[in-house]
């Protein structure tokens, strides 16, 4: 059995129906409520479009015509533009240009039959200022701070960055990308966690000596294990890339990290590339250290080292003089993007 719940009601007229005043104003609020309703649900309140702030001369700024949302759905519309005089209360003062809905009854509505009636009501966008900001919470709506030195309106004129723009108000999961068309998110809007971060990988190293070569003072290989990899007494060489996020172009820093050292490592960061100028290989040398920590060790180097991100990779080569064991190493990056 359904559930009939009633949401709303609006009126339904018939021919013959006798008509009172409550009837129209019962369909007045069927509409207002459900435009108002609409405004809410689907928007955030704020500036919708105009309504910029412009310094006209020592003591007025300009209003330009424009559209806003209050926190109730109401709209507030200004059709011309205004000069506002301000008057700030101390000559360096700055001067919080607001605007906010109202609505009364005008002299030239009243009615002829009854002059204590009105036959219209008339919408207000009420232009106002005051030293000190109004809560935020879409009652009064902010359109530009105005600073004043020496009693006159600075040459920078008015902050209009200080406003809330009205936007539409999306659920959770309803914009995916089949609803994006090409090009509808460039890289600058991407997410800096996009652009960079942090790059972590087990240490996992290729071959490095050359299996032709043999004898006491030739290294070994590094043993790989699943989670980490070690050698012997004898040590070990290896080498392995750093893959590099698309977009970055500079690399913050570098961590190298394991759970035992014998010896002394020897750690070597290089960018590797093609150098295009003079059309050979390039190899960049970013960190040549030795870690020299018997216990476990956590080691990060600051590089700060911009590269080409069209031609330049990552390199790292680690030899081990004794028994060691490496279970991670990673590399921070960062995008001129997010300068």
């Amino acid at each position: 059995m359904p559930l009939r719940l009633r949401s709303n009601k609006r009126p339904n007229y018939f021919t013959g129906q006798l008509l009172g005043q409550e009837d129209f104003l019962a369909e007045q609020k069927y509409q207002l409520d459900l435009q108002r309703g609409h405004v809410r649900a689907l928007h955030t309140w704020g500036v919708v479009m105009g309504l910029s702030i412009e310094r006209v001369d020592d003591g007025t700024v300009l209003v330009r015509p424009g559209t806003a949302i209050d926190a109730q759905g109401r709209l507030i519309v200004l059709d011309t533009a205004q000069n506002l005089t301000l008057t700030p209360a101390t000559p360096d003062a700055a001067q919080i240009i607001t605007v906010r809905y109202d609505e009364n009854f005008d002299d030239a509505d009243r009615s002829t039959d009854n002059t204590e009636n009105f036959t219209r009501f008339s919408e207000l966008c009420i232009l106002d200022q005051t030293a000190e900001e109004p809560p935020d919470d879409g009652a009064v709506l902010i359109l530009a701070k105005v600073q004043f030195s020496g009693g006159k309106i600075t040459k920078d004129g008015a902050d209009n960055s200080v406003r809330h723009q009205a936007s539409a108000m999306l659920a959770p999961g309803s914009v995916s990308t089949t609803h994006l068309g090409p090009g509808a998110v460039t890289l600058a809007k991407l997410s800096a966690e996009l652009r960079g971060g942090w790059v972590r990988l087990p240490f996992k190293p290729s071959t490095f000596v050359d299996p032709q070569q043999s004898g006491p003072d030739v290294a070994h290989d590094f043993i790989i294990g699943v989670t980490k990899t070690y050698c012997g007494d004898r040590g070990a060489k290896g080498t392995m890339s750093i893959p590099i996020p698309v977009l970055a172009d500079r690399i913050v820093n570098f961590m190298i990290a394991g759970g035992s050292n014998e010896g002394s490592l020897s750690v070597e960061l290089d960018l590797c590339g093609w150098d295009t100028t003079h059309n050979a290989h390039e190899k960049i040398t970013l960190l040549e250290t030795q870690i020299a920590t018997k216990s476990p060790f956590y080691e990060t180097f600051v590089i700060n080292k911009a590269f080409d991100r069209t031609r330049h990779a990552l390199a790292l080569y680690v030899a081990a003089s004794a028994s060691a064991s490496i279970s991670v190493v990673a590399a921070e990056f960062a995008s001129s993007l997010d300068e």
